[in-house]
This record gives C-alpha cells, structure tokens and sequence, in this order.
C-alpha cells in the first residue's frame, strides 16, 4: 500500500510540472492576490482619519491622567499636612496619660501606706483592749462596753487586712 501511495505522488509531481505554463502561473498568482483585499480609496481615508483620531484621543487620556496625578499629589500633601499635627496631639495626649498614670499610681502607693499604719493601729488597739478586758470583769457594765469595743475593732481589722 505504501508503494502505491509513492507512485500516486510521484505521478503528481510530473504530471503538474508540464502544465505549469506562463499563462497558468500568470493566473494562480493573480487569483493568490485576489485573496487578499486591497485597499479602497475610502477606506483609506477612513483608515487615515482613525489614525488622526487615535493619538487625539490619546492625548485626551494623557491630560487626563496628569490632571489626575496632580489633583492626587496635591491631597497627598494635604492628607501630609493634616497628619502632622494630629501626631503632635496625639503625643502631647500620650504623654499626659502618662502622667496622670503617675500621679495616680503615686496616690494610690500613698493611701496604701496610711492602709497599713491604720491597720497596725487597730491591731494595737485590739492587743490593749485585750489586756483591758482581763483587768476588769466582764459582768460590770464597763467590762461589757469594753467587750464590745474589743468586738469592733476585730471587726475592723478583718477588714483592713482584706484591702492588703
């Protein structure tokens, strides 16, 4: 089969060689180049307009992108200048917190402290109502008063030592 399909080329080949006359190859080229479209003279000049028409058009564009750029650049330093000052505020606020910060740790350390002294005065005050309650008779009327007072002041320390 192979064989047969050679010699059908082959035969191709020699029998397109001697047709090939002037005339033919005359023709083969103008009907190659009817294939291809030639330019009317109006379309040409349509073509010529576009071409006017594009770089306008372009133009356009490029004005407007410069515009563009500039009215950006213009609020970028506007959004520059705006910035500036609210950083400064926002330190000079920082740094006001900052102190407040101090001053009420500085209070808070101070009231800490008188916490502690009351609550070692209570509990000499307790210790001395202790020894008080043991001269005198709980049945009189001041031993009571002064078990009483004893009372209160254990009160008042178990308090203060739940704020240490």
């Amino acid at each position: 089969m192979t064989n047969a399909w050679k010699q059908i080329h082959r035969m191709k080949r020699l029998a397109i060689g001697p047709i090939t006359t002037p005339e033919y190859i005359e023709w083969r080229v103008r009907r190659i180049n009817d294939n291809i479209p030639e330019p009317s003279r109006e379309s040409s000049q349509s073509i010529e307009k576009h071409l006017r028409v594009v770089p306008y058009e372009l133009e356009i564009i490029k004005q407007d992108f410069e515009r563009r750029n500039v009215e950006l650049e213009k609020k970028i330093k506007k959004d520059e200048l705006e910035i500036r000052p609210n950083e400064d505020r926002q330190n000079e606020q920082r740094h006001y917190f900052k102190n407040q910060v101090r001053d009420r740790d500085h209070i808070m350390g101070e009231a800490v402290v008188q916490i502690r002294e009351v609550a070692d005065h209570l509990q000499t005050l307790a210790v001395q109502a202790d020894v008080l309650s043991v001269k005198h008779e709980l049945e009189s009327s001041r031993g009571q008063e002064l078990a009483s007072l004893l009372r209160k002041i254990r009160v008042l320390s178990i308090r203060v030592k739940s704020y240490l």
